[in-house]
């Protein structure tokens, strides 16, 4: 069979997402992911608020424009009882999230990004559990969310198969909007800790 011939797999959605996305997955991945040792509860408590933050208005917006079927399980109240537990207040929401376009594969592209940080939330917890002292643990009702990881293998079925161009650039732009929507917070929420630490 030549190059290019039926056996060659085809190019899917998620494809597509994964590659217009990496530049900036990576940027958001150092910006937001907390330390590696782990140092403090402190530091934990503001990843979680950054994802707090970053989340409230991505989530309203679902809300309002995505089917039932592309709307992810609500993480926002989950990150809010763990802060709670760790003795912080939420961060409220400064930011605004928007898109030109609300069509369904907007929805999908916004979905996908949610959904997919379940994949590196668990590896987050392991990490954590692997850091802490034993017979320490801190609240992780969002890291280990079984029902974003339930939604994310229901998402699977729409992302892997192979998309035409309208639908694959749109829900790229709408990805790669949610992911700089996500570094904004996480560089505005660093700035405003740099701040407090001068004072």
């Amino acid at each position: 069979m030549k190059p290019g011939g039926a056996n060659r797999k085809a190019v899917t959605l998620r494809d597509h997402l994964r590659r217009a996305t990496a530049h900036s997955h990576d940027r958001l991945d150092a910006s937001m992911r907390p330390a590696a040792d782990w140092r403090s509860p402190d530091d934990y408590a503001r990843f979680l608020s950054a994802q707090h933050a970053a989340r409230v208005p991505v989530e309203a917006w679902l809300a309002q424009h995505a089917p039932a079927h592309l709307t992810p399980p609500e993480q926002t109240s989950l990150l809010a009882r763990d802060l709670s537990r760790l003795g912080k207040r939420n961060i409220p929401a400064r930011d605004s999230f928007t898109l030109t376009a609300y069509g369904e594969a907007s929805a999908i592209g916004v979905a996908w990004v949610l959904a997919g940080s379940s994949l590196g939330n668990r590896a987050m917890l392991h990490d954590m559990r692997r850091s802490l002292p034993k017979g320490t643990e801190w609240p992780h009702e969002f890291l280990s969310s079984v029902e974003m990881s339930q939604f994310w293998n229901s998402l699977r079925s729409l992302v892997e198969v192979p998309a035409h161009r309208e639908q694959t650039e749109a829900a790229s732009h709408a990805a790669i909007c949610v992911f700089d929507h996500f570094f904004n917070v996480a560089r505005a929420n660093q700035s405003a800790t740099e701040l407090e630490g001068v004072r």
